[in-house]
C-alpha cells in the first residue's frame, strides 16, 4: 500500500528535491531540498518543495 507522502508516478520528481527517508525531528516524513549553496529546507508535501524551489531559483537571476 502506498503511502500519500509518495509522489504520484505521473508528477515528474522535483529537481534537487529529496523524499526524505528519515524522520525530521519532528516525526514527519516529508522532502528536502538542498539549494547549491548548500541552505537545506524540509518540506512535509511535495507542493510546498516545488514553490520554494522556484521561489529560490527567480531570486538567483
Amino acid at each position: 500500500m502506498r503511502s500519500k507522502m509518495e509522489q504520484p508516478e505521473n508528477q515528474p520528481p522535483v529537481k534537487d528535491a529529496v523524499k526524505d527517508e528519515q524522520e525530521s525531528r519532528e516525526g514527519v516524513r516529508g522532502y528536502r531540498v538542498i539549494t547549491p549553496g548548500g541552505v537545506v529546507e524540509h518540506f512535509t508535501n511535495l507542493a510546498d518543495a516545488r514553490r520554494f524551489l522556484e521561489e529560490y531559483e527567480e531570486e538567483q537571476k
